[in-house]
């Protein structure tokens, strides 16, 4: 008794007045009939409640209605339409010395008036009213067209990250989330100390400024909150007077709006990878000045050592350094370098060789030709020579003083460059 009780709760049919109920446990369904068969009516079927669209085929939403007449292939304003963009930079992703691109992840929006689009609400005025993405399909959008682009991606979750609305009746906003990768201008002789300026460019690709005028009304950027590590200190700023036109003869001038990112190099990550380094190696290879010219294992060994070394740097950086037509002020560095340890090594060279002749003199029993024995019909050329081999060290101690003098030469010589070559560095920075 109590199951078929049960069963007798959960389906439980009624009629009541030409309706039906239909009963499932706490749920019940009411069907209604327009007549009662017999009567000259016909039973219709099912009334269901259905959402409609926000977005009608009239060309409403919201509230928000175009005129009869409207046009999208049309300007909103027979003048100037006035175009202001919004930049709110998230992140500078990548700066590719190579490819000379700079990307960036964006919010990238336009605000224009659009007198045709009407508030169907006379009891509301609308304040940032949200539209229906298709809305857009109907609307009159201005013709975006960015300068020197290279890459331009949507962003996508679920669906398009942008986003429509009414600021003001008669005035509308597009926004939306993108990555855009576009060229710069880089040259890269004064690397590591080079500094670029970018310029993000946006204008109307067939309308100029006596139809088009773009104005950068919002620009955000903020250096604290970037997630990646760039090799560059970025500085955002808007466009300069001069570059907010472009000339294009009969054409007209066309308006731009847009952004210039300065880029400068971080510097102090090569100074202590590189210079510091390369400059200690070098007040290194004076210290074979101070090893006597006998031992040739322990001279050589250094300076040859420390010449692969540089030389290993060297190669290193002109695979990391950005393309360029000449020499960076990187590799003028590390060249330098490597000639100031060549320089020790030519010496020691020709320390050997007055060594060794010295030696080979001793063996054979002979002293140096005395100018005074020189006949005078020998040609000026061979008494010039005479002169000079007698200035030729004589003996081990004279050697010794000869390498004394080199090695303050060559000091003097790093600090004189040194000097020069940072403060062109400082000058240039």
């Amino acid at each position: 008794m109590k199951l078929f009780l049960h069963f007798f709760n959960l389906a439980l049919v009624t009629a009541i007045e030409n309706s039906i109920v239909l009963k499932f446990g706490d749920n019940s369904v009411r069907i209604e009939n327009e007549g009662v068969p017999g009567n000259g009516n016909t039973l219709d079927s099912t009334r269901s409640s259905t959402s409609t669209s926000s977005s009608d085929k009239t060309g409403c939403t919201y509230g928000q209605c175009l005129t009869a007449d409207y046009d999208k292939m049309v300007l909103p304003v027979d003048g100037v339409n006035v175009i202001q963009t919004h930049f709110e930079l998230r992140d500078i992703i990548d700066v590719n010395d190579e490819k000379f691109t700079i990307t960036c992840s964006m919010y990238l929006g336009v605000r224009w008036r659009e007198p045709r689009l009407i508030n169907s609400n006379n009891g509301t005025q609308p304040v940032w009213l949200p539209l229906e993405l298709e809305f857009a399909k109907k609307l009159w959008i201005p013709n975006i067209f960015i300068y020197d682009l290279k890459d331009f991606k949507v962003i996508h979750v679920l669906n398009k990250l942008a986003a429509l609305y009414v600021v003001n009746e008669g005035e509308l906003f597009y926004q939306l989330a993108t990555h855009v990768t576009f060229l710069c201008r880089m040259r890269f002789e004064k690397f590591p100390v080079d500094e670029h300026v970018c310029k993000f460019r946006v204008g109307s690709s067939s309308y100029n400024n006596q139809q088009m005028e773009f104005q950068t009304s919002v620009l955000e950027y903020d250096a604290s909150k970037q997630n990646t590590i760039l090799d560059y200190q970025a500085q955002v700023s808007k466009l300069e007077e001069k570059d907010r036109t472009l000339f294009y003869g009969e054409m007209g001038n066309y308006s731009i709006s847009g952004f210039r990112i300065n880029l400068k190099r971080h510097m102090r990550k090569y100074i202590w990878n590189y210079h510091f380094p390369s400059g200690i190696f070098v007040m290194v290879s004076w210290v074979s000045f101070l090893i006597p010219p006998a031992v040739v294992p322990g001279r050589m060994g250094l300076l040859v050592t420390l010449f692969l070394v540089l030389a290993n740097m060297f190669n290193s950086i002109n695979s990391n350094s950005p393309t360029v037509e000449g020499m960076t002020s990187i590799g003028m560095w590390m060249i330098s370098c490597i000639l100031f340890v060549f320089g020790a090594l030519s010496e020691y060279a020709v320390i050997l060789f007055l060594r060794t002749r010295l030696e080979g003199k001793s063996r054979r029993g002979e002293d140096e030709l005395d100018a005074r024995t020189i006949n005078m019909n020998k040609d000026r050329f061979e008494q010039w020579l005479v002169r000079v081999k007698e200035k030729f060290p004589k003996n081990d101690e004279e050697i010794g003083k000869l390498d004394r003098v080199f090695a303050v030469l060559f000091a003097v010589s790093f600090l004189v460059f040194n000097i020069t070559f940072w403060n062109n560095m400082v000058r240039k920075e």
